[in-house]
């Protein structure tokens, strides 16, 4: 994995998360993504060096709200909409 010199590129797995612009790119094409799932990839990304429990991923993506166990755990397995026309599994998995 990479970033560019100021941190707001992220290279993975043939993705590429653009903090800046709030984009993912996947082989050169946009990928939709809910913007709590954006905000979930960038902050595991950015504490990649450590593991990141439950409890701070909810601080730090849902403030102030309750989230449900199964919200928790559907979120990362949500796939992308992509103009691609099968985005797959495996390319989703490479993300998380």
């Amino acid at each position: 994995m990479a970033s560019n010199e100021n941190g707001s590129v992220y290279r993975f797995g043939g993705c590429e998360l653009d903090l800046r612009r709030r984009e993912l790119h996947r082989g050169g094409s946009t990928v939709t993504i809910q913007p709590k799932v954006f905000d979930l990839i960038a902050y595991l990304l950015e504490n990649r060096d450590r593991a990141v429990g439950k409890h701070e991923l909810q601080e730090a993506i849902w403030p102030g709200v309750v989230v449900t166990e199964t919200s928790l755990t559907q979120a990362p397995k949500t796939p992308p909409k992509s103009p691609r026309p099968r985005l797959g599994t495996t390319a989703w998995a490479a993300i998380i």
